[in-house]
């Protein structure tokens, strides 16, 4: 099979049935959300108080609503998870009765006591009383083991958070650039990944609509964001490994797609095959989206990649991560509100990062924030983790030492040191790792901070003014990625990098500096936003220079204008340096041309005289 060597244009009638189909979609999906909004609201602050007040909850399950998360006390009452409820309070259910059918009837009872006929799976008929359970918002839900308040509120909200963000993502791609084949793409991902179960529940319990469409959507959806991502920015495959993406993606989806759906979908193989097969196509995505951006030059290319491997590296290790960890659901985490918690977290790290990465990328919002950005949630990754990796291993070997010596005396408070340990660590730790984070990711900006004061340092006893003015202006080029730059001394410019004089002097000719106590920043200025005094203690700027705006026009960040204020002293000195050692290389130049001058006028006039006297010079 030979892969495609680009994604095709979007040009006449291809063009046309492509953006009828996505707004067809969208607006299925714009539904679909806005059902779930209403459902799935009903569904935690109506159907599960309502039944967890009598001491169980409800779901569906084909079509049919069925108890579950049956209470210690529900279950004396004769109550099993699976039961299907035939009647409540004596009267009978419709035959198409619904999860939210049941929820309203169980809302409305009034009075303590409760009776429930049910039909447990082997087609026995059972009758059950049970009371009215105090309190039902601040019951602990087992299936969490938060309280219920809780419980509603983060699962709403995670859930219809995903939807809404991958919608919105998708209609704002449409809007700035439907005519452009890769963002096109990644509005389709975006709208098919829109459609998960969770969201579209609704459409299952009232239509009796099957999982398995919408895993299909989902799975579809996966397949163009890795299509896209693979020949991001513009749409071309051009190494074998962003054509293997291609023809390799659709195959492995699927496939993995329908061994979730066949019985043996829960055993430890069939996942593991899945999380490889999942593994393999994030790394080949990796390695030609990385392929790509080391083969482009510098500029928005460039930058664009950056924050698609940003959020795209983000959503690929919180997918292989939730691939491999157990469901909350699981036996042995069943009720642990830390864990519960967490996977939320990592399932909204799935699917968040991604799009709004894209999104910075290709509307060109704050382009080159992208290396600070990335240095940042490195630094705070690896210590997170370097903290809970030392939180728990002290805690365990506290554990440890204390059963061993102490009969467990130390267990108590083994929490406690580690804590403390892990709150000592925590500043060498910090340093250490945005120290290695600076060297990893922000080169440019280390090498202006740390080289510049030290090439000036060189430079300002050889060098004259304006090769040390053309090398600042040229490190803070290549460090913050200016667009124009210029060096003014006593209101005039010296040096200029990427505009000319004449422009400078007239964009100085309507500006007041400032006292030159900080940088001067005028984000609304689109010549010049940025200027660094030059100034030595106590006196007033007698010089700045001028920086135009990055690339994509943002403005700069706290990282380069804090770099960009640590050079100023150091540049200001070596720029006086400099001056002075010019002044006195030239009054000494002065000095010694004038001093020539008259040894060479006395040697005339000795010549002179001496040729006026010869018999005196044939006597010597």
């Amino acid at each position: 099979m030979r892969a495609p060597q680009a994604l095709p244009h979007l040009d006449g009638r291809r063009g046309t049935i492509v953006r009828a189909v996505y707004l067809l979609l969208a607006g299925l999906t714009l539904v679909a959300i806005t059902g779930s909004l209403v459902f799935n609201g009903l569904d935690f602050f109506r159907n599960m108080p309502a039944a967890m007040q009598w001491g169980f909850r409800t779901y569906t399950s084909v079509g049919h609503p069925q108890i579950g998360e049956a209470t210690p006390g529900a279950y004396a009452a004769g109550i099993r998870n699976g039961d299907r409820i035939v009647a409540i309070q004596g009267t009978k259910l419709a035959p198409g009765a619904t999860e939210f059918h049941v929820g309203a009837r169980l809302n409305a009872i009034d009075g303590d006591r409760l009776t429930l006929v049910t039909r447990r799976v082997d087609g026995s008929v059972g009758a059950h009383a049970l009371p009215r359970l105090p309190h039902v918002w601040q019951r602990i839900d087992t299936a969490s083991g938060l309280p219920l308040w809780l419980y509603s509120s983060a699962t709403f909200f995670s859930t219809q958070i995903i939807p809404i963000f991958l919608l919105a993502a998708s209609l704002m791609l449409y809007r700035r650039r439907s005519r452009d084949p890769e963002a096109m793409l990644f509005a389709i991902g975006f709208v098919l990944l829109s459609n998960l179960p969770e969201v579209d529940f609704w459409l299952m319990a009232m239509l009796g609509v099957e999982n398995t469409l919408f895993n299909a959507l989902v799975s579809t959806g996966w397949c163009a964001i890795f299509v896209a991502i693979a020949g991001f920015p513009d749409g071309r495959f051009v190494s074998r490994w962003a054509k293997g993406v291609v023809i390799a993606i659709a195959p492995i989806v699927y496939i993995s797609l329908l061994l979730s759906l066949t019985p043996a979908s829960d055993a430890p193989i069939v996942k593991k095959l899945a999380a490889l097969a999942t593994l393999l196509i994030v790394i080949a995505t990796v390695v030609a989206v990385t392929r790509r951006y080391r083969s482009l030059a510098p500029g928005r290319e460039r930058q664009q990649i950056k924050w698609v491997v940003l959020g795209f590296c983000v959503t690929a290790i919180s997918a292989i991560v939730i691939t491999i960890l157990p469901p909350p659901s699981a036996p042995a985490l069943k009720g642990n509100a830390a864990y519960f918690l967490l996977f939320t977290a990592e399932r909204l790290l799935v699917f968040l990062p991604l799009p709004l990465g894209l999104l910075v990328s290709l509307l060109r919002y704050r382009l080159y924030d992208a290396e600070a950005t990335i240095s940042r949630s490195a630094s705070y990754a690896v210590l997170t983790v370097s903290l809970v990796a030392i939180f728990a291993g002290c805690e365990k070997v506290i554990e440890v030492l204390g059963e061993q010596y102490f009969r467990g005396s130390a267990g108590a408070v083994a929490g406690a040191i580690s804590a403390g340990i892990a709150a000592v660590l925590i500043a060498p730790l910090h340093h250490r790792v945005t120290h290695w984070a600076e060297h990893r990711f922000q080169k440019a900006l280390l090498r202006l901070r740390n080289g510049l004061p030290v090439l000036v340092g060189d430079l300002r006893e050889t060098a004259s003014l304006d090769q040390i003015a053309r090398a600042t202006l040229a490190r803070i080029a290549e460090g913050v990625r200016a667009k124009r730059l210029a060096l003014i001394l006593d209101g005039s410019p010296i040096a200029t990098r990427d505009v000319d004089v004449d422009a400078v002097e007239t964009w100085r000719a309507g500006w007041t500096p400032g006292d030159g106590t900080a940088l001067d920043c005028d984000r609304d200025d689109p010549d010049f936003p940025l200027r660094i005094p030059l100034v030595l203690e106590g006196d007033v700027p007698f010089g700045w220079i001028l920086l135009g705006p990055r690339p994509d026009g943002s403005f700069y960040g706290k990282d380069e204008r804090e770099a960009l204020a640590g050079i100023a002293d150091p540049v200001a000195r070596a720029i006086t340096i400099v001056s002075q050692r010019q002044t006195v290389e030239t009054v000494q130049a002065q000095l010694t041309t004038g001093l020539s001058a008259r040894i060479q006028q006395l040697e005339e006039a000795v010549a002179r005289l001496l040729g006026h006297r010869p018999g005196i010079q044939a006597a010597e």
